[in-house]
């Protein structure tokens, strides 16, 4: 009896040591490095933003949470030529948000426009704002398209919000080499090559100032580790907006680099996640060299041709 009752307390010391450790992870950011910026984040007292946070364990998608309709919002994108953001390639299954990419069976035209490839694109309903601390862990697809994670500002005239971007990482599955033709058979922008080895690993990082009435466009791009695929697994990408011009950026729970933007990020911004194309990796016309179909030919399953998300975690910090 004795020893049957130590090890019904080993067994309750166990559980509740996880139960406590899951608790941890899911209410303060996932920060184990040492560095200052590390220490600066682990020595804060943080609460989760529910509004900005999902875990996609439910069956369906929380509609509430996150809009899929690119038609339906305020940003008037539907995706960057060929590839078209639609709402039903956005599933949750098994514990993730899937973004699949796909081949149409025939063109579809959208005004004068066809496009021959299919992504999606999901933004929070909720704002995010300066002082915040937001993770994500994602899986980029295995195709020429992308796996992101970013923040954009809501849409706005120009002179009251200036159209700013703050991309968290962005990369693309696999690299094929084949750029978007340029007019009158002009060669390729010589950062077309450079961008395509950039985006196949490690962190791509960038505070945007977008071209408007107000502003030129700026761009301000982070440093990238090289030594990670991030089609290969699932990592953390995390973003610590301490201040207009304090922009921190963290890889699997460690302090990487900082941004000091061109114009202060200090209007609210809105989480996106998005699988799109781009015009230094273009489809080849070749679906397994592109990574839409196997070596052998057969159409790969939705999940292995999707970025998949598994969780995505916003904080705020609270008075201790």
């Amino acid at each position: 009896m004795k020893e049957r009752g130590k090890l019904f307390f080993i067994f309750v010391g166990l559980l509740v040591a996880a139960f406590a450790s899951c608790t941890k992870t899911e209410n303060q950011p996932s920060v184990t490095g040492e560095d200052d910026l590390d220490i600066l984040v682990k020595n804060k007292k943080w609460e989760l933003v529910e509004d900005l946070s999902d875990e996609f364990e439910a069956s369906s998608f929380n509609g509430l949470k996150w809009t899929k309709d690119p038609f339906n919002d305020d940003y008037g994108w539907y995706g960057r030529w060929p590839g078209l953001f639609e709402e039903d390639n956005v599933h949750q299954q098994k514990g993730l948000l899937l973004l699949e990419n796909e081949i149409f069976e025939k063109p579809k035209k959208i005004n004068t426009t066809e496009w021959t490839h299919g992504g999606a694109i999901v933004r929070s309903r909720a704002v995010v704002q300066p002082g915040m601390f937001l993770e994500c862990s994602m899986q980029t697809t295995s195709t020429i398209m992308s796996g992101t994670f970013w923040l954009v500002t809501e849409p706005a005239d120009c002179e009251d919000i200036p159209k700013k971007e703050l991309d968290v990482t962005e990369s693309i599955g696999v690299r094929n080499g084949v750029y978007k033709k340029q007019k009158d058979g002009a060669e390729a922008p010589a950062w077309y090559e450079k961008t395509s080895y950039q985006f196949e690993k490690g962190i791509n990082a960038n505070a945007r100032q977008r071209k408007t009435e107000c502003l030129d466009t700026k761009n301000m791009p982070g440093k990238a580790r090289r030594d990670i695929d991030p089609s290969e697994g699932f990592h953390t990408y995390g973003f610590y907006w301490e201040g207009p011009e304090k922009l921190h950026f963290y890889f699997d729970g460690k302090y990487e680099f900082s941004i000091k933007p061109s114009i202060p990020f200090e209007h609210g911004m809105r989480i996106v996640l998005a699988s799109e194309t781009y015009d230094f990796n273009m489809p080849s016309d070749d679906p397994v060299l592109d990574g839409f179909k196997t070596a052998d030919g057969k159409d790969k399953a939705v999940e292995d041709r999707s970025s998949k998300y598994e969780w995505v975690r916003t904080w705020k910090t609270v008075d201790r």
